[in-house]
């Protein structure tokens, strides 16, 4: 083999190795979650967002968090009201909910001039009383997609649903 077969060679075994670098890169970029969208199974692609993108959805995620955190008394929670479509989220204690746990983690957003949207992966775990008496552990996890809008210059969830939902109850 003379001395240009080697070069040629190399540039291609170094082309592929570039290429495939970059493939990999932009594969990575993006995944694919299959989500159960009023009862038809959709493929959503979701990208990585930008750091503003981000950095909304996180602000959202505290929120979320906090929501599910509160465990005082229904009438003390009036500041819930104001988070929008996420005060479903509150299950304030009484006689059938007795304690909640929730993890919410930001997975994306998709944001473009005043509205936009962003999933959370949640795990919620409650311990409710039914109306027998009897106490049971209810465990759901899933994909929390939420619809927001900007309103006076501040943005609310306007809406959400289970995209993805598996609850499982324990007695």
């Amino acid at each position: 083999m003379d001395e240009t077969m080697k070069r040629r060679l190399i540039k291609r075994i170094l082309i592929t190795a570039i290429l495939t670098m970059i493939a990999c890169i932009l594969v990575s970029k993006l995944y694919w979650i299959y989500v159960l969208d009023y009862e038809t199974r959709v493929k959503i692609s979701l990208k990585t967002c930008s750091k503003e993108e981000k950095k909304i959805g996180e602000e959202f995620k505290e929120e979320f968090q906090k929501i599910a955190d509160y465990s005082g008394k229904k009438e003390d929670a009036s500041w819930i009201e104001k988070m929008g479509s996420l005060n479903d989220f509150y299950y304030f204690i009484d006689d059938h909910v007795l304690d909640q746990d929730m993890k919410v983690k930001f997975i994306t957003a998709e944001i473009e001039d005043n509205k936009g949207e962003i999933w959370y992966d949640v795990k919620m775990k409650t311990h409710k009383k039914w109306y027998t008496g009897e106490v049971v552990e209810v465990d759901e996890k899933g994909i929390i997609h939420c619809t927001i809008r900007k309103e006076n210059n501040n943005w609310i969830v306007t809406d959400h649903y289970w995209a993805e939902h598996d609850r499982e109850v324990k007695e």
